[in-house]
């Protein structure tokens, strides 16, 4: 006698419903690039936790998320936000993901002056104004007497 899933499953099959596994296969094909990274991951953060003797329960306060939650990231089996990977890194104190080191981030340059108040020809027609450590260009009036 056939009990329990089995019995389940063949009822199912008998009435003409009909397996998800196509389904399933093609969300899987359709999600590969994520899983593969997500598996990486969670072998890492596995690997940590090891070596730095913490448990998964542990983690979970750290990161202030449930533990069941973190069950399902060392699996491997959850797309994971930017903010959960933060939240990893702080706790375990690791990088897990980084941006391309060629990439360069150009600051505009700032010049801070001690000077409460001044002001400094730049050229005939400009002036720089110092105030509260900041820089302003202004238009410098013209001195008819001047112009040649």
């Amino acid at each position: 006698m056939i009990m329990g899933k089995g019995l389940d499953r063949l009822k199912e099959l008998s009435a003409g419903k009909m397996s998800s596994w196509h389904e399933e296969a093609d969300w899987y094909r359709q999600n590969i690039g994520w899983l593969k990274r997500s598996s990486k991951i969670a072998f890492r953060i596995l690997s940590e936790l090891d070596e730095q003797g913490i448990s998964q329960k542990e983690l979970a306060l750290r990161m202030d998320v449930t533990p069941q939650y973190v069950n399902k990231i060392v699996k491997g089996k959850e797309n994971l936000s930017l903010e959960t990977i933060w939240k990893i890194e702080e706790a375990l104190g690791i990088n897990l993901i980084s941006v391309n080191s060629n990439v360069q981030y150009i600051y505009p340059e700032t010049t801070h002056f001690d000077v409460p108040y001044a002001t400094i020809p730049l050229t005939e027609s400009l002036t720089t104004k110092v105030s509260e450590g900041y820089a302003t260009f202004e238009q410098s009036p013209v001195n008819k007497d001047d112009a040649a």
